[in-house]
């Protein structure tokens, strides 16, 4: 900070806690300290948990890769020198990097699309290219001219390592290897090879100038053919733009009114609530599906199935209901508004799902679909307990699709025990049919129906026919799919198109999602579908099934988006009626405002202009008063300098003056000596006092140190007494403690004399009792 650097921290998604502390270290640095030149630079990705204070503070860019095939290959060539392009001198070099350059190019390009693009967008960026780019230079160091490219490797490394690095998805690896299986060939040389109609390879460029001006020549807006998508998936690109305007029209909206007719938000809620709460189907009642479930088989997969199913609606109805129940109560003020009910009031305004529903359920674009979706599901599961298993079922309708047909798995495994199949190798096959769900008289197996394909047509034969024109709409219906179980040893015998395979037609392995979005949570399994165009055609174009599509969502959000809509632009009509109305008030009142302003600035120009006169005429008097006032002083002045010249040529005055002066002299003479005498007399009485209080001092200061004399001579014979006395007592000692010895050495004396006297027994009695004596005896 102090030198001028520059400081970059990359990844700040990862890091958000750190941010407010940066924050605050930047914006709280002086001057002083901080230097002109430093800057810090961060990047991060789109996170909703960022700061909004560090964005407001902050100088904000978007690097993002450009729209169209012509801008983003044009980026691309830009990092590539001259150097680059001729560092091989093999022919396939040049074509290789430009169609290593167009796939960079495709699968950036392909996000704009959303699910039809990518299951799921990922950052694909220069780095990619790059290392592409490296690999295909060494590839081609190292290539044998008589083997020629080694396609197989070359596929292999751009398709599962380079980008498919990056890929996390079977399906989206799957479009990616595609994309390499057709456009790295040896095809890639030929003259004629285009990767679509208009984009060829440049073979004679010799520079980068020449690629660039190739470039250039390309079409400035782009068919979504170009990156292997049907034209319809434009339409699809368009109108996801425009459901995210209206999305941030609708979430922008002011939230304290409804309509334009003066209904409250609250209002509209409750009422919508009310509704909700007519339509809502009834509990299950436990004893009875029990009852309904003994009779069908209690133990059967497909009825533990259906258990489990109902015990899940039967949580999200109770939900639903306890909380449409809470927020009419919270709204007319008997409960308290929780944050779960407040969360519901803005959804349900807003014909969004509450948050407290979807975490039990499934997620929709609407509250006006969710709702009719809660009420299909309902009647499919009342329908199975009530009159059996229905001839088709819906899947979309259950919580758990996947193990629907894993109960159908099994229960044809059991039938089938006899056969000798077992579950781990029994799969599921299919037949698509020639009728639609209305169509379904008979239940001979399992059948499913309710789905639509996108980005196909089907034909009636039960295959994939001709791709829909841009007039039609991007999904098509799918007719009723039978949907059975095989054991694996047939299974290859049952994917044979007609006709014992020698024909054209083809099979492809086509996803089925629950819902538009392409994410492992919606998926359900495969289908093979019979096609007339090679599989590889259909995984570009991103054909996949989808058992709810956006137009079941348009027909759901007729309840209540519509009418949601209608409210929001009666409101705002509402409010332009206002500010329509509040600008012509302020045109009006604008207009008498300048008419009194211009007024005031009249009157206050006229009131200044008459001041101005008067102040004008008042400087005029004042100056005629100074000026006579001048004239009045010259003459005084005049009159003095004659009086003066008179003086000074009149002898007697001259002599009166010399008088005066030696008068006051001798005056001011006479009072300095009598000054003087009066000092000196103060001084003598003073230094008179001064020795007096010398000499007092002086005499109580002897007196004190007599005396303090006098106590310390005490205080030293007190102490030779004591001196005198300890030596004494120590005579006193000297003389005890030698009759002490005295006295030991007389019983030292008597115990020789007795001991030799007696035998050893008497000796040891007479020392025992000597002993007990001396020892008595010193104790006494």
């Amino acid at each position: 900070m102090t030198d001028g650097g520059w400081l970059l921290l990359q990844n700040c998604h990862l890091g958000l806690d750190f941010l407010p502390e940066l924050l605050e270290t930047v914006t709280t640095a002086t001057a002083d300290s901080v230097h002109k030149g430093f800057r810090v630079w961060l990047t991060t990705d789109v996170h909703e948990s960022v700061p909004i204070t560090f964005l407001q503070s902050s100088i904000k860019f978007t690097n993002e890769p450009p729209l169209g095939m012509k801008a983003g290959l044009k980026r691309t060539f830009s990092a590539v020198t001259q150097d680059q392009l001729e560092i091989s001198s093999l022919p396939q070099w040049k074509p290789l990097l430009y169609a290593v350059a167009f796939l960079h190019t495709t699968v950036q390009e392909r996000r704009k699309f959303g699910p039809l693009g990518w299951n799921i967008p990922y950052e694909f960026n220069q780095a990619d290219f790059t290392s592409s780019m490296q690999f295909v230079q060494n590839h081609l160091d190292d290539l044998d001219s008589k083997r020629g490219v080694d396609w197989s490797c070359l596929r292999y490394m751009l398709g599962e390592v380079q980008y498919g690095g990056r890929v996390t998805d079977d399906l989206d690896k799957r479009l990616l290897n595609t994309f390499t299986g057709v456009w790295f060939s040896e095809s890639t040389f030929s003259d004629t090879f285009c990767f679509y109609k208009g984009y060829s390879i440049p073979s004679r460029a010799r520079t980068v100038q020449d690629v660039l001006q190739h470039i250039d020549t390309l079409p400035l807006v782009d068919s979504p053919e170009v990156f292997g998508l049907h034209p319809n998936a434009d339409i699809t690109y368009q109108t996801n733009l425009a459901n995210e305007t209206l999305r941030t029209i609708i979430s922008i909206q002011p939230k304290d009114s409804g309509g334009g007719a003066g209904e409250t938000r609250e209002a509209s809620v409750q009422r919508l609530a009310a509704e909700m709460l007519e339509k809502l189907p009834p509990d299950y009642v436990q004893h009875e599906v029990k009852g309904q479930l003994k009779k069908m088989g209690p133990l059967q997969p497909m009825n533990i199935f259906l258990r489990q199913e109902v015990e899940r609606m039967q949580r999200v109805i109770g939900l639903v209901r306890s909380t449409l129940t809470d927020l009419k109560l919270a709204i007319d003020g008997t409960i308290i508004m929780s944050e779960d009910l407040r969360d519901a009031l803005d959804c349900m305004f807003d014909a969004r799902v509450p948050r407290l529903w979807l975490r039990p359920s499934w997620p929709s674009a609407s509250l006006g679909f969710w709702f009719s979706e809660l009420l299909e599901r309902s009647l499919q599961l009342r329908g199975w307990i009530s009159s059996g298993r229905p001839d088709t079922f819906w899947l979309t309708g259950f919580f758990n699709p996947q193990g629907f047909l894993t109960a159908m798995r099994q229960e044809t495994t059991r039938s089938n025990l006899t056969r000798g199949w077992a579950l781990d190798t029994v799969t599921l096959s299919n037949n698509v049919t020639k009728m639609m769900k209305e169509d379904v008289v008979a239940r001979p197996q399992k059948k499913w129906a309710g789905s639509t394909s996108t980005a196909s047509s089907w034909m009636g034969q039960g295959g994939i026919g001709e791709e829909p024109n841009s007039a039609r709409p991007p999904q098509s219906p799918l007719p009723v799919v039978h949907v059975f179980a095989i054991s694996s040893a047939n299974m290859a015998d049952s994917k044979l198109p007609p006709g014992g395979g020698g024909g054209a037609v083809s099979l492809y392995s086509c996803p089925v999602y629950k819902k538009p979005r392409r994410t492992d949570l919606n998926f359900i399994f495969f289908l093979q579908l019979r096609s007339l165009q090679p599989p590889q055609h259909w995984t570009l174009r991103g054909a996949a099934l989808l058992c709810d599509c956006n137009r079941s969502e348009a027909r759901g959000q007729n309840i209540f988006s519509r009418a949601k809509l209608v409210e929001v632009i009666k409101h705002w009509e509402f409010k332009y009626e206002l500010l329509d109305k509040y600008a012509k008030d302020l045109a009006v009142k604008n207009k008498h405002w300048e008419i009194e302003q211009r007024e005031a600035v009249i009157k206050g120009l006229t009131q200044s202009n008459q001041l101005l006169v008067q102040n004008n005429a008042g400087f005029v008097r004042a100056e005629n008063g100074w000026q006579e006032l001048i004239n009045q002083k010259d003459s005084e002045i005049m009159s003095l300098k004659q009086e003066k010249e008179s003086l000074s040529h009149s002898p007697s005055v001259s002599t009166n003056w010399q008088e005066k002066y030696n008068a006051l002299k001798e005056e001011s003479s006479k009072r300095l000596e009598e000054k003087k005498a009066t000092n000196v007399e103060s001084v003598e009485k003073d230094n008179k006092s001064l020795a007096e209080r010398i000499r007092k001092d002086t005499a109580e200061k002897r007196e004190g140190w007599a005396s303090l004399s006098k106590l310390i001579k005490e205080k030293f014979q007190k102490i030779e007494d004591k001196k005198s006395h300890l030596q004494e007592m120590s005579t006193k000692v000297l003389a005890v403690k030698q009759e002490i010895l005295e006295e030991e050495v007389k019983v030292e004396n008597n115990l020789e004399e007795k001991l030799p006297q007696g035998p050893a027994e008497e000796q040891q009695n007479g020392e025992t009792v000597m002993l007990t004596e001396v020892q008595n005896g010193g104790s006494n």
